[in-house]
């Protein structure tokens, strides 16, 4: 069983969307974590509310999420269950220097941020374009933080 876990919005957004390929994955990960101990990761500043929401993934989480939806309702229950864990976006100066080097968009960076700073140094994203395979590979090697797909995940929770 995993401690905590980082997901990317793009995650979260396949689970509302059951055109989606790996929607039947997203929904899995989304009642999987529902129904363990696991936590997940999000930066320092975190709300559900807009007016207090200080965090890069809750402005994302926000933003993109649809009221009501499966992945706002999960959400909503872990941050109730107090099942989030708030961590630093910034990494260590070494990784985060390799984090910026390697990683153009600042929400990325803050996730990789917030998945070198969590327990278990996992990273569930979708994103293909800013985390290409060579990239996850030298991500792992450089940083130590696992960027795997939902239906990688599901065999971890």
């Amino acid at each position: 069983m995993l401690d905590d876990i980082v997901l990317d919005t793009n995650v979260l957004a396949h689970s509302q969307n059951p055109n989606e390929q790996r929607y039947d994955h997203c929904c899995a990960l989304l009642d999987r974590i529902l129904n363990c101990s696991t936590k997940i990761a999000v930066d320092e500043g975190f709300s559900l509310d807009h007016a207090h929401n200080r965090s890069y993934i809750g402005s994302e989480y926000l933003d993109n999420l649809r009221f009501g939806s499966l992945p706002f309702s999960v959400i909503s229950q872990l941050a109730v269950s107090k099942r989030v864990s708030f961590l630093a976006k910034r990494a260590p100066e070494r990784e985060q220097r390799i984090i910026n080097q390697s990683v153009r968009n600042v929400i990325d960076r803050a996730f990789l941020g917030v998945a070198c700073n969590s327990q278990e140094k996992i990273l569930v994203s979708h994103d293909f374009v800013d985390f290409q395979a060579q990239k996850r590979l030298f991500l792992r090697r450089e940083i130590g933080v696992d960027i795997i797909e939902a239906h990688e995940s599901l065999d971890l929770l």
